[in-house]
């Protein structure tokens, strides 16, 4: 998923410049990295979101990996995309969501694919809490699916 996601920065994002790219695996990494001018290859995620041309964060790692990733992130105080899930419980969610709010000001984003928005949907979307959406779902088949 991340080397999709580095492929539509790159080619699709107008604007977007991918400078780094982690994976625990370094071949992965500098596979991705050396198709791309200046875009330097990690292996840890730290070390990455130091470099001076980071200014914000794709999260497409393995749920499991988030907590961290993200506490780091937030640490430098970086804009960051998340790919679900943004954590994988309640309790690390929770720290995630109380490191934030220390900034003052939002920098998490979670991303997730959903096929079909009808009109209706938005009617769905209620914000009780600044952080939290309320998402209802529909029975199989009913937008004809």
């Amino acid at each position: 998923m991340g080397a999709d996601h580095v492929r539509r920065l790159h080619d699709v994002v107008s604007g977007a410049r991918v400078t780094a790219v982690v994976d625990i695996e370094a071949e992965r990494a500098t596979t991705l990295a050396d198709a791309i001018e200046g875009c330097t290859a990690y292996t840890e995620p730290a070390a990455a979101m130091a470099a001076q041309d980071v200014d914000a964060v794709l999260i497409a790692s393995p749920g499991p990996a988030h907590e961290a990733a993200l506490l780091e992130a937030l640490g430098r105080d970086l804009p960051v995309l998340c790919e679900k899930p943004l954590t994988p419980d309640a309790a690390s969610a929770l720290r995630v969501l109380e490191a934030e709010q220390r900034l003052g000001h939002r920098r998490v984003q979670v991303g997730f694919m959903r096929r079909i928005v009808l009109a209706e949907d938005s009617a769905e979307l209620r914000p009780e809490h600044p952080h939290v959406v309320r998402l209802e779902g529909r029975p199989a088949n009913q937008e004809g699916v």
